[in-house]
This record gives structure tokens, sequence and C-alpha cells, in this order.
């Protein structure tokens, strides 16, 4: 159905007699634009233009040789002088083959590199003065293999590769004057150009199987393309520029056999049984095959934050002892065999695609998993094959997955919280997406494009989200769930501003899994984490170990088949932590009388005051309600008559005193739980996925043993 957003646009598009840009123009004719064609294709270009003019559109064009720059000045003019205008540049024409570097001669390389590069510059030149007076868009089409390289295409790459700087370059010169200019980079398109990429006998397989475009069922269509290149241009991202959306997606089958060459080029390695691979990278496909292929051979998976500190790396990676480091980020020798991620990606091209044959059990280690820090050193947290198979299933039913959904993970893939929703979309064969790094003013395009159903993230963003000036994307996207660990304090302004039906909230953590999860069409039931997600047990213990009746808080334990298998060379840890079957969570909670779970405050974070216990949960939700508060910390310090005293943090979103937020606090908790000691500041110190590092706040405080990283 039309929304009519290019009603009265001029469209100057080229390439349009076939393809990806035949679709874009006859979308943008069906959405309401004027649209100009171009191509050298007479006959191609004479078919789109009567398609569109059949469908009820509008539309005029000719025979353009787009390297030629008198071809494209006679073609923009006329363009200008039949619809007054030009309002939208699309730059979709190219040409190019597979061939060896030694079989390309100079008239074709400057042939491509003409069309591909030299096409878009006279474009942008001839239409510029047109689009600077309408602040007008662009939308130019180049190519992973302009992100990556592409064996037996050395000069279609070098042109895509220039094409996606040349974007960027123009798009930051003419951002002050309101022009617009973004990339799109797909992987592979179900368009004529494809049959010139086909492989030959002759070529590296390995090569071909890494580097060319997918199989055609696994392919974009032209159709799904041209929806992209038409979000670009709209008026509904008015903030995106300079961007290259990498439309690049991998189909399990095809992450499967990577997989199965990544275990092997391990396997080379000396990668066996129990060896850890530490894995420091940012998100990408590159991720999961590494992962996976870690996986495949029986090595222990090793995700890190590859921006931590020198000091936290170098006791992770001391105390993991890994075989082989793969990472995008330096510092990181401390093993036998450190690889980027492109020198391990050209082992992978030459290693089999076979199934490793590695024979796994449940109870091998399969992922050693450092927490997060927030208390100080991190733990080294080992899972089981029979665990992590686990996790993922216990949201399908909860939250009504079914393979049509896309889930969206903005965190990094490095955390619980990504991973899990990977591990989800594969129990469910649904897909999961996820940006290179999350940018809260690239969050709701992104939601947009990946058509995203269910959303993977932190209260924590959630809170930053809110803070941002509403955006006319925020109540027309296809979102209906939001997991939001953390999520509950404002789930009510999530739900109202966003427009989505449920907000699921769940308590667990990087130790014990998932534990419990709000679900789909119950009854909200304030404060509360959920029932215990199927064959999990909970149970709330006093400081005896005696289980307590509900309404009575305690320590929360856990008996699930996707908790810890132990805590790495630790057998201390392991042994306090462990008991009878029963995972000690150092959670405070209590139970109601149907077994859902009310979280209560971690254990370490319970502030002594004068003989009472005060949860400094409490008080954040509470001073997070107040309009004037973005964050929140609150921590007990020392005091020589109450033992602890409560100080709280506080980043304020506008001009707040202490005296008002202490009013505030007043009329809603008990005269105990009011700060008496408060401290405003621009930011709170957190870890990578936006957890609060509390720690930080007390060793300020009281300085002792520096923090590590």
């Amino acid at each position: 159905m039309s929304t009519g957003r290019f009603t009265d646009r001029v469209l100057f598009i080229t390439g349009a007699g076939s393809g990806l840009a035949r679709a874009t123009a006859k979308l943008f004719a069906a959405e309401g634009a004027k649209v100009f064609a171009v191509d050298v294709n007479p006959d191609g270009l004479a078919e789109t233009i009567l398609a569109i003019r059949l469908a009820g559109g509008t539309a005029e064009g000719g025979r353009c040789d787009v390297a030629d720059m008198a071809s494209v000045r006679d073609s923009v003019e006329r363009a200008a002088s039949v619809f007054g205008g030009l309002h939208v540049l699309v730059n979709a024409a190219g040409v190019g083959r597979s061939a060896r570097l030694e079989e390309i001669d100079e008239a074709e390389w400057a042939r491509v590199l003409a069309v591909n590069l030299t096409g878009p510059f006279n474009t942008v030149k001839a239409a510029l003065p047109h689009l600077l007076a309408t602040r007008g868009n662009i939308v130019n089409v180049a190519s992973t293999a302009g992100m990556r390289g592409q064996a037996y295409a050395a000069h279609y790459a070098a042109s895509k590769a220039g094409l996606v700087n040349f974007t960027r370059s123009i798009a930051l010169e003419f951002a002050s004057r309101g022009l617009r200019a973004n990339c799109l980079a797909p992987a592979g398109i179900m368009t004529p150009i494809i049959k010139n990429f086909i492989p030959r006998p002759d070529f590296e397989p390995s090569l071909v199987a890494y580097y060319s475009p997918p199989v055609p069922h696994q392919m974009s269509k032209p159709e799904d393309m041209a929806k992209t290149i038409a979000f670009l241009a709209s008026d509904d991202v008015p903030m995106i520029t300079g961007t290259t959306l990498v439309a690049d997606c991998v189909a399990y089958a095809e992450l499967d056999r990577l997989a199965n060459r990544a275990a092997h080029a391990l396997g080379g390695l000396g990668v066996g049984k129990g060896d850890r691979v530490t894995l420091a990278m940012g998100n990408s496909v590159e991720y999961l095959v590494a992962a996976f292929g870690i996986l495949k051979i029986g090595g222990v998976l090793n995700p890190v934050n590859p921006a931590l500190g020198a000091r936290e790396l170098g006791y992770i990676l001391g105390h993991a002892e890994p075989k082989v480091v793969i990472t995008d980020a330096g510092g990181l020798e401390a093993a036998d065999t450190v690889l980027t991620p492109g020198a391990f990606g050209a082992l992978i091209e030459r290693s089999s695609e076979a199934p490793p044959g590695v024979v796994l059990g449940p109870g091998d280690a399969s992922t050693l998993l450092y927490t997060s820090g927030t208390t100080g050193t991190p733990k080294g947290v080992l899972f089981s094959h029979g665990s992590t198979g686990v996790g993922g299933r216990h949201f399908i039913e909860a939250l009504g997955l079914t393979p049509d959904d896309v889930l969206l993970a903005v965190t990094p893939l490095f955390h619980g919280n990504a991973w899990g929703a990977v591990q989800t979309a594969l129990h469910a064969g649904g897909t999961v997406a996820f940006p290179q790094a999350f940018h809260a003013s690239e969050f709701w395009p992104l939601v947009h494009r990946t058509r995203a159903t269910v959303l993977y993230t932190l209260g924590t963003i959630l809170a930053m989200l809110l803070t941002r000036a509403p955006s006319a994307l925020e109540q027309t996207s296809r979102l209906r769930v939001i997991l939001g660990l953390g999520a509950a304090p404002i789930r009510d302004q999530v739900m109202r501003r966003f427009g989505v039906a449920h907000v699921a909230e769940c308590f667990g953590s990087t130790d014990a899994g998932v534990v419990t999860i709000t679900p789909l069409g119950a009854a909200w039931r304030p404060g509360s984490c959920g029932p215990p997600v199927p064959g999990v047990e909970l149970r709330i213990l006093d400081d005896e170990g005696r289980a307590l009746p509900p309404r009575r808080a305690g320590e929360i334990a856990v008996r699930s088949p996707a908790r810890l298998s132990a805590y790495f060379r630790d057998p201390e840890a392991t042994a306090a932590a462990l008991r009878d079957g029963w995972f000690l969570t150092a959670d405070l909670g209590f139970v109601d009388e149907d077994g859902w779970l009310y979280f209560v405050d971690r254990k370490r974070d319970v502030i002594r005051r004068g003989g009472e216990n005060v949860s400094s949960v409490l008080i954040e939700k509470t001073l997070r309600e107040h309009p004037r508060v973005a964050e929140v910390a609150v921590i007990g310090v020392p005091d020589p008559v109450l033992g602890q005293e409560i100080k709280a943090f506080v980043v304020a979103k506008e001009p707040v005193t202490a005296e008002e937020l202490r009013a505030f606090a007043a009329e809603r908790l008990a005269k105990f739980q009011v700060p008496r000691l408060w401290e405003f500041r621009a930011s709170l110190p957190k870890t990578a996925t936006q957890r609060v590092e509390k720690y930080k706040l007390r060793d300020e405080l009281e300085p002792g043993k520096p923090p590590l990283g």
C-alpha cells in the first residue's frame, strides 16, 4: 500500500533499465514520486518507464552514459526542466565481472571505475545545484565487496570502496547546507549483473566460497533493497547522513558451513577439547562464524570486551590462558597465537567445510564468561554445552516467538543479552540482527531498517532512549515485545511512548542464566520479574539456609539446567555458590503466593543504616520517577554512628537541587530510606553494557586497592 512519502518529489535514478534500479524506480513512483530514469540500455529503460506508467505513475527518461559528463549534464537538466527540480538522486548504475587480475586490462579497469565511481561523481556534480535548492538526498549503491575486498573482482571492489568514501566525503561537505548522502552496500541481489560473477572452475574454491555473493536462495530481492533506498531517501530519517548500510546477512546453512571451516582452521592451530579461545571483537557476522567454530571443535569460547583496560584484559587473559586469541584490538599478546579477523578469515578460506566430527557431550565445557566487574575483579564463569543449549529456549514460549520474528540485539555480542538473542533466534528459527555498535541517535532507523519485532536490551539503554527528543519513527515500528533487563521501573513510560504491546522483565545473571520472565499476555504485577521459566526452580533462603514463606525477603537460590558449571579455577567460590544443586545468587528477593519473583537488591548493595536494611534499588527506582532525573546510583558510605549512611549520585536532565529531591523522596519513602548525602555528576561510571559500576563510586569514598582497568 502506498504511503505517498514521495508525493511531488522528483527522483533521478541511474541504471534503471533492470534490476535494483528498476525496482527502486517503481517503488518511488508508487509512493508518489515523479521519476526520471536513465540507462545505457534503451530497451530495458523503456520497459521500466512503461511499467510505471501502466501502474498509474509518472515517469520520463532517456539514454545516458554516466561515465560521460556531457551525457549526464544533458539528462539532469532535462529532468529538472520536465519536472521543475530534483529532490532525490539514486546512483544504481554499475558494471563488473569476475576475472583474475592478470586478465583485467587497462581498458576494462578504466571502464569499471568510470561507471561505478566516476559515474556517481558526474551525476552528483551535475545535480548538485538542484539538490541544494531542495535540500535533497543522495543514495549511492555500493557493495560489501567495497567493504572487505573480493577475490577475482579487484576492479569492482576498488570502485565500490571508492564510492563508500566518496559518499561519506560529500555527506560531510554538504551537511551544513541541508544535503544528505548515504550509501547502501548489499551482499548479493538477484539482479542480471549477478551472472557476471558466476565462479569459474579455475578459481580457488575457498576464495569463491568466502568472498563471492551468496547462493541464489540466500540473496536479497531487488524489491527489498529498494525499500532500504527509499528509507534512506525519506523524511523519516532526517538525521541520517554519511552512513553506509551494510545489507549483509547469512542464512543458517551458510553459517553452519562457515563455522565448520572455522572449526577446522582452529584445529589446525592446535585447538582441541577444553582449550580456551578468546574472542575480542566487535559485532559482526565474522564474530558468529568464529564463535560457532570454536564450539564445533570442542574449544571453550571466551568472549571478551576488546575495549577493556589493559589491566583487566591482562587479568582475564592471564587467568583464562587461551590457546588462541582472535581480536580486532591491539595489545593482546598473552596467547600461543593471536590473529586478526582478517588473518583468521584467510585460514577459514583454506579449510574444509565438512563437519569437524568432534563428539561433544552435555557436560563438556563450552563457554567461559567473565563477569562485568561491577563488584571489582572479574570472575570466570564456566558453562557446559548442556547449559548453553538450554538458554535460548526459555524465551520462545514466554514471548510467543515464531520463525517470522526478527530479534534485534543492541548490546555487544560478548554480553549475555545479545548472545542470548542469538541462541533464541536459532531455537525459534527466526532472524537475529545487531548493529556494529549502539548509537542512540541511530536506534529507531535501525529498528525500521531491520523490521525488528522483538528487542533485546537493557533498562539503562531504554532509559537513555526516553531522554531523547521524540521521533516519528517511535510509534510506527513493528516492535511488539521489548525484553529489557532492569526495565520494570520505566515499563509504563516505554509502552506509552514507543507503542509496544509488551515489555518483558526478567531476572537472571551471568552465573544463573535466565531465571524468570514476565510472560506475554499475563497481567502486570508491579515490581515483579515474573514466574520461573520452565525447568527452573526458585527458593528464598534466610541467613541459615532455610526456605522462607511468600512475601519474606531473603537470598534467591536457583536450581536450573542453564546455570554455571563452576567458577573457573576457583573451587572455593564454586563450593560457596553451589550447594546440593542449588546456586546461591547473592541477590535478595521474595516471591508472592503464585511464585512470582520480586527482586530487592544485591546483597552487597543493601545498605545497613542504624539497624535497618535499606534497598538501594528501591531508592533508585523512586528517584528516577522525578521528571528532572536521568540516572541515579545509591550506595552506603561509612558512618561512625549509624554504620552506613545513604548517598545518592544523580545525573540530572534539567537543573534540580538536593533539597527538591530529598522532599520528593520523603513523600514516597520511609524516613530511614531517604538519602542524606547527595552528589550531582555529568555521568556515572559504567561497563560496556551500561551497567553502573557502583564499586568505583565506593572506591572513591573508601580508597583502597585501585580497581582493575
